[in-house]
């Protein structure tokens, strides 16, 4: 499995350290970072850069690959803007669970328009986190977006907000009016998915409360709340859960949690769903048990 390298990229002097080596890229007007590559980057006002896939432009990028690239702010807040230059990423339309690129909570893959563009608020000294993920079968062209930032202006701004990115049909928006409350409910949501736990490889805009009555959906792209640290909110499967039939509709490899960390497939207790099809999480020890059917 190809992993991401431990490459540092500097603001302002623009330097990559690459097996002892140091680029400067001071005169480059829009700096090119390869994910694989380079692993970080910052974000400023005016900021522009080219982000690739590993070998974009000479051949396919490879099979089993997983790796990141975070790009920070500084003091301020800024609108992010990510354009797909080209995209050709293999399609599994239902969740891109095949290979994907995630930006900001959202699994992108298949092909996309030339300047397809997404927009997204980054508040000051937080992450932003890209995460590239292929799975053994085939692979294709890769991708080159562009990343530009500029200093938020504090007005309403209609950001992309989550969805399943293998058609624009499939990509949620909303209106964000910017506030403190923004600043600390932020989260670098492609990050945590990287991470596993209850967010793992896909998304679902369904949530349920974990500590009610189990009626209380939450609908949003991404759950306010790290489980591991506050038992709040926990994903359900992409099928939905329901409260009144709580198995309805959640196909057999969807594995239901009890309180005692039981793996329940008949009976739905106080129970988390995963949609990790091969491994489900402990909510109460943190940890992952591999399952098969």
């Amino acid at each position: 499995m190809m992993r991401c390298g431990a490459l540092t990229v500097l603001a302002g002097a623009w330097l990559v350290f690459a097996g002892g080596h140091v680029i400067d890229k001071r005169q480059a007007i829009f700096p090119n970072l390869v994910l694989c590559v380079d692993s970080e980057a910052r974000l400023a006002d005016q900021s522009n850069i080219y982000v690739k896939s590993p070998y974009f432009g000479f051949s396919n990028y490879l099979a089993n690959t997983r790796c990141q690239l975070t790009l920070r702010s500084g003091a301020d807040p800024l609108t992010v803007s990510v354009q797909f230059d080209a995209f050709d990423l293999e399609l599994e339309a239902r969740a891109c669970s095949s290979d994907s690129l995630c930006v900001g909570g959202v699994q992108f893959c298949g092909n996309w328009q030339v300047n397809q563009r997404f927009t997204y608020v980054l508040p000051p000294g937080r992450n932003f986190t890209l995460v590239f993920r292929t799975d053994g079968s085939v692979t294709a062209r890769g991708f080159q977006v562009q990343i530009s930032a500029v200093r938020y202006d504090y007005q309403p701004t209609l950001i992309t907000s989550g969805g399943v990115g293998s058609s624009s049909g499939g990509v949620q928006t909303q209106l964000l009016s910017y506030n403190g409350d923004y600043e600390h409910t932020y989260q670098d949501k492609c990050a945590v998915d990287a991470d596993g736990g209850f967010w793992n490889d896909q998304t679902t805009p369904y949530y349920y409360n974990g500590n009610s009555s189990f009626a209380d959906l939450w609908r949003g792209q991404a759950s306010p709340r790290d489980p591991f640290t506050d038992t709040r909110y926990y994903q359900t499967s992409p099928d939905y859960y329901r409260p009144s039939q709580h198995l309805d509709r959640i196909p057999i490899l969807y594995f239901l949690f009890e309180a005692q960390a039981a793996l329940n497939k008949a009976a739905f207790k106080r129970g988390r769903a995963t949609d990790n099809l091969l491994r489900a999480y402990d909510a109460s020890g943190g940890r992952a048990i591999n399952y098969k059917k």
